[in-house]
């Protein structure tokens, strides 16, 4: 009963998850495209400051719950952290979708590529959340680190606007062997 009531929640995730993340990409297209460009030029930045930002934010909104008085605070800080997290989501979930794209040969809109990477990504971690136990923690544990690249490359992407720096391409790599492109 436990795994058939841990699947549904999934699927209720991922009910939720995957229509905003579609959304989100639909409405803001090229803000989506922006942060894909920061996770895949500066993925070890980017993976660096989301994982700080998720662990620290995590640790901080803990604290602001277990003192009473401080709840609305870390509520608002949980909600700020989840659009985070959101929004790096559909920034990852739109690579997966053109890879998947790309492997099925299948042309689709930037929307339609989102949703795609999202279901994948459900589709892999869902089961593990099911399963209950360690497999729980392991299906936390992977959302935490694949959500710490969008994480990072929307704080990074929020920082380079800020400060009116242009992302610039990572450094080519002499008598590299040019191969296909993510775009």
């Amino acid at each position: 009963g436990n795994l058939i009531l841990r699947l549904m929640v999934g699927l209720g995730i991922t009910i939720i998850f995957v229509p905003l993340a579609g959304l989100f990409a639909y409405s803001k297209p090229n803000y989506i495209v922006q942060v894909e460009g920061v996770i895949k030029g500066q993925a070890a930045l980017a993976f660096a400051i989301g994982l700080l930002t998720n662990v620290i934010s995590g640790l901080l909104i803990a604290f602001l719950a277990v003192t009473v008085c401080l709840i609305p605070v870390s509520a608002l800080l949980f909600f700020l952290l989840f659009g985070l997290n959101l929004i790096g989501l559909t920034a990852i979930s739109g690579i997966v979708g053109k890879r998947i794209g790309r492997w099925l040969k299948v042309d689709a809109s930037p929307a339609v590529q989102v949703i795609l990477g999202a279901l994948a990504l459900s589709a892999v971690i869902v089961p593990f959340f099911a399963l209950g136990g360690c497999f729980r923690f392991i299906a936390f544990v992977a959302m935490l680190l694949i959500g710490a690249f969008g994480v990072g490359g929307v704080v990074v992407s929020w920082r380079n606007q800020r400060t009116g720096q242009a992302q610039l391409p990572p450094p080519a790599v002499k008598g590299a062997i040019e191969g296909p492109t993510d775009e």
